[in-house]
């Protein structure tokens, strides 16, 4: 089981039937994760408030995973499909999935989102390749300069949108996609 310690106090997280996984906590206690069935069937995000769990909406079949909330209740997480072939990443808000999108290819690694709701992640370019993204209002940017031939990765992102991450090994910072 999960657990919330705040002033002093231990919550324990609890979910009938499913190993509670809590990822991250925003200003408002609210804390987001996945629940792994003890019985067959995929994981399942979730958002817990006030003692209460709201299974976040995932397409039929899939599994998902809420890896980031912000502090407007945005949350930052992934869909998978039965062999992982399928990896999108999503965000989710008022009760709404929207996909981040991917640039052309079947999977995304999202990492992070700020309070401006900018998700930064990672998108596989070719085998053994990937770039650092920006997400930023339905548009993705690739950070990484050049070709295929190089590689990328963000770390994470502040609320002025400054990304922190690498380019063929060496530490860089992204601002405004630059």
């Amino acid at each position: 089981s999960g657990f919330l310690f705040r002033n002093g106090t231990m919550t324990y997280l609890s979910y009938p039937s499913a190993i509670v996984w809590p990822y991250a906590i925003n200003d408002h206690d609210q804390v987001v994760g996945s629940l792994d069935p003890t019985a067959s069937g995929p994981s399942r995000a979730f958002l817990w408030q006030s003692g209460e769990f709201t299974l976040l909406p995932t397409p039929d079949g899939m599994g998902s995973f809420a890896i980031g909330i912000n502090n407007h209740g945005q949350v930052l997480g992934y869909v998978v499909n039965r062999d992982w072939s399928v990896h999108r990443g999503v965000l989710w808000h008022d009760g709404r999935m929207t996909e981040l999108g991917t640039l052309g290819g079947e999977s995304i690694q999202p990492i992070a989102i700020n309070n401006r709701g900018q998700v930064i992640g990672s998108i596989p370019v070719t085998l053994g390749s990937t770039h650092a993204v920006l997400w930023t209002n339905g548009v993705v940017v690739d950070l990484v300069p050049g070709g295929s031939e190089h590689y990328g990765s963000a770390s994470a992102i502040n609320d002025a949108g400054l990304v922190v991450g690498r380019v063929d090994g060496q530490p860089v910072f992204w601002y405004r996609g630059r």
